[in-house]
């Protein structure tokens, strides 16, 4: 069966576009491209083989061939080539390299043609590196080059950026904005600015509305699922919420953004046990949002442990332009993990080097799969810890049973079960405190201290 031929220039915008390619589609491309380059030595082909590569998540191998392409370029493909450097320092989460790419690529004589990607990309990037003041003006410097099909989605990125300010009218203007233009976001804007706005008639039977327009187990399914918890929480009816989070833990995508919700709503009930198992399973899904670690110090902190110290110090590394604040005060509040609506109906988590990523499709049905529990090696005093656990509704699912050494670390985290209990902070006595550090440990989360002589 023949298979589709992509240019240089459909390839290039598959991967501004994040688009996914038929896989047969894709090896039957980079083989093609590589018997060009094989065959003549053309330029074209091989960075268009550098872009099959990339699209196949191979970034040592592109590194490569786009290292051998800059030696080779010239001024008629020297557009192609820094665009591709900066998508793949982009996708390898380089994201100063890929701006400094694309600004180059900026420069060329033939950029005009993709000159709005370039904008849209470094935006992504600037907001990725928490530069939000710094995105808000590069977007209104450079939106009258942007094509208006593709303006209302970097609107709701400027209204994420203006809510990571806490400059909450800012981004309910934008949001506003979003929601009066024909998009797919846009009732997700509308509806969002008016839970900020606490305007909550008949905004339950609109989510419902909009959750009804997508096929179930898609990832705008979840994301519209994830909306309604968020509804729930700011009505105050969480029970309703609880219900939703814990349903969408046992699915797809985006766990960093559901587990984070479950662990602030656990706080909201002063259960600190769940919401410190909640964001742990976050920082286990991605490790580079700042507030997860600012939110595991904090309740390190409200039971007096020193581990608060490190959990903070890893914060604030990956936030650089000091959003958080720049210090740990006693009776801190959780920091908000928001989700970025601009990416409604995509699986954010990050890319890893070498492999690539699997994204929820709006309308298309992903891949089933469990969610995998942090890899945990329990250390040898816990096996014969036997305390009782109390009632814990949030990891009491099936999935979780399923692993026993996230049933072993939730014995050890009883320890937060008492300090739920007294409420007062003091020094740990019992043998859940050093063993709940002793895990993290083995987990390469933030931990001080060294406690692997440590025998109990």
């Amino acid at each position: 069966m023949s298979r589709l031929h992509y240019t240089i220039y459909d390839l290039i915008t598959a991967l501004s576009d994040d688009q996914e390619i038929n896989k047969e589609d894709l090896v039957a491309n980079t083989s093609y491209y590589e018997d060009q380059y094989t065959s003549s030595n053309n330029l074209e082909s091989l960075l268009a083989l550098s872009a099959c590569v990339l699209l196949e998540g191979d970034y040592k191998k592109a590194h490569q061939i786009l290292d051998t392409a800059a030696k080779q370029s010239s001024q008629s493909h020297s557009f192609i080539l820094w665009y591709i450097i900066g998508i793949k320092y982009h996708k390898t989460c380089k994201y100063k390299n890929a701006i400094e790419a694309y600004k180059l690529a900026r420069q060329q004589e033939d950029s005009l043609k993709a000159i709005y990607f370039l904008h849209i990309k470094t935006l992504d990037c600037l907001v990725s590196l928490r530069e939000y003041k710094q995105a808000i003006e590069y977007f209104a410097e450079n939106s009258s080059e942007i094509p208006q099909d593709r303006l209302p989605k970097l609107i709701c990125k400027v209204g994420f950026c203006y809510e990571q300010l806490n400059l909450t009218a800012k981004a309910i203007e934008c949001y506003n904005q979003v929601g009066c233009s024909n998009n797919e976001i846009s009732k997700i804007c509308d509806i969002w600015a008016k839970i900020l706005q606490g305007n909550y008639e008949n905004l339950l039977e609109e989510i419902q509305v909009v959750k009804n327009q997508y096929e179930e187990n898609t990832q705008s399914f979840f994301d519209c699922k994830y909306l309604e918890s968020q509804y729930y929480i700011a009505c105050e009816q969480y029970d309703e919420a609880f219900r939703i989070l814990q349903g969408l833990v046992l699915n797809y995508g985006n766990q960093e953004y559901y587990q984070s919700s479950l662990g602030h709503l656990s706080m909201k009930c002063k259960n600190l046990s769940d919401s410190f198992l909640a964001y742990l399973k976050a920082a286990s899904s991605n490790q580079h949002i700042p507030e997860i670690w600012y939110n595991l110090a904090v309740i390190y902190a409200k039971v007096g442990q020193c581990e608060s110290e490190s959990a903070f110090n890893r914060a604030k590394n990956l936030d650089p332009t000091n959003v958080l604040p720049i210090s740990l005060e006693a009776g801190s509040d959780l920091a908000v993990v928001r989700m970025d609506w601009s990416t409604f109906g995509q699986a954010k988590k990050p890319v890893a080097v070498k492999k690539k990523v699997e994204k929820g499709v709006n309308r298309t049905k992903p891949e089933r799969k469990e969610i995998a529990q942090p890899e945990i090696i329990i250390p040898t005093p816990i096996k014969s810890f036997q305390q009782p656990i109390g009632s814990l509704p949030f990891v009491q699912s099936p999935m979780f049973f399923k692993n026993q050494n996230m049933l072993a670390l939730q014995k050890c985290l009883n320890f937060f079960e008492q300090y739920n209990k007294s409420n007062i902070a003091k020094e740990a006595q019992s043998p859940t405190d050093t063993l709940a550090a002793e895990i993290l440990t083995k987990m390469n989360l933030p931990c001080k201290r060294n406690r692997s002589n440590s025998k109990k």
